[in-house]
């Protein structure tokens, strides 16, 4: 990720500079997000209290990413040329 981020932000003129501001960038919105992961996990903790509702959790959280499968092939499928039902998907993925 943070390969990402300098080769695409990075400016050349002043190139130090911009490496300490995407790392502080950075910085600060891994420890937010990161915050927000832990606060989720530790809600999520208290709220299921049974196996039961553990198992319906796992499940629709499974359910979910599994439907994301579809959109993800998609996009692949557009990039690289092959428009099966392409209808306009580049202005959304790009």
């Amino acid at each position: 990720m943070g390969l990402g981020a300098v080769s695409s932000y990075s400016v050349a003129d002043n190139y130090a500079n911009s490496i300490l501001i995407i790392s502080f960038a950075m910085l600060i919105v891994n420890l937010i997000g990161g915050f927000v992961w832990v606060g989720f996990g530790s809600l999520i903790g208290i709220l299921l209290r049974g196996r039961n509702a553990w198992f319906i959790f796992n499940i629709t959280m499974s359910i979910f990413t599994l439907a994301c499968i579809p959109f993800i092939w998609l996009q692949w499928r557009c990039k690289k040329g092959m428009p099966l039902f392409c209808i306009n998907l580049n202005r959304h993925f790009y």
